[in-house]
């Protein structure tokens, strides 16, 4: 499962939903969710 994916089914888990909406509202309002993206991301790219 890519980095994509799983930033997706967190989304999900947030915002109940996976529009780009969804996560722009999301990655501004909560602090976990952008520790979330961040954290995939830098796995992603091997840094973890």
């Amino acid at each position: 499962m890519g980095a994509i994916e799983l930033i997706k089914s967190d989304l999900f888990r947030y915002a109940g939903t996976t529009s780009s909406k969804a996560f722009i509202k999301t990655y501004v309002k909560e602090a976990g969710f952008r520790f979330s993206v961040a954290f995939r991301l830098v796995n992603a790219w091997g840094g973890g």
